[in-house]
């Protein structure tokens, strides 16, 4: 998949998930730990055939140690989606509240941040590695 439509899709996604309860995104936060968890082995495999490729193509060696994965950096990501999990939503929480001269009342209240995508150079030799969850 492109890179555009990754993103569109992604896009796409926030306006629906900016819709769900707390409880509802509390549950796909676990439901994604749990996947990573009962997929690791082909993540790892996949991440592999990407250091592998990537090597070939002469990444240095600083940058292959961060694309590296290993079962204890999988359970790590795991372990923080569960623990994103269990934090209040601040979704909707008023942050700060003021009165107009005219008597209007204005809340400054928290939304959904919508979508944020870091490209690195890694992120462009491991293909493989991007597993999409439903």
């Amino acid at each position: 998949m492109s890179l555009l439509k990754t993103c569109q899709k992604a896009k796409a996604a926030s306006v629906q998930l900016a819709k769900l309860t707390a409880e509802t995104k509390d549950k796909a936060l676990c439901r994604m730990a749990n996947a990573l968890e009962a997929n690791a082995d082909r993540i790892l495999q996949a991440n592999q055939k990407d250091l592998e490729a990537a090597k070939a193509k002469g990444m240095k060696a600083a940058l292959l140690e961060r694309l590296a994965l290993d079962k204890r950096k999988v359970e790590t990501m795991a372990r923080g989606l569960r623990e994103v999990s269990g934090l209040p939503d601040p979704i909707g929480e008023i942050i700060k509240t003021w009165t107009l001269p005219n008597g209007l009342i204005v809340n400054q209240l928290r939304v959904p941040l919508g979508v944020v995508g870091i490209i690195t150079k890694a992120d462009q030799m491991s293909r493989r590695t991007r597993l999409e969850f439903a």
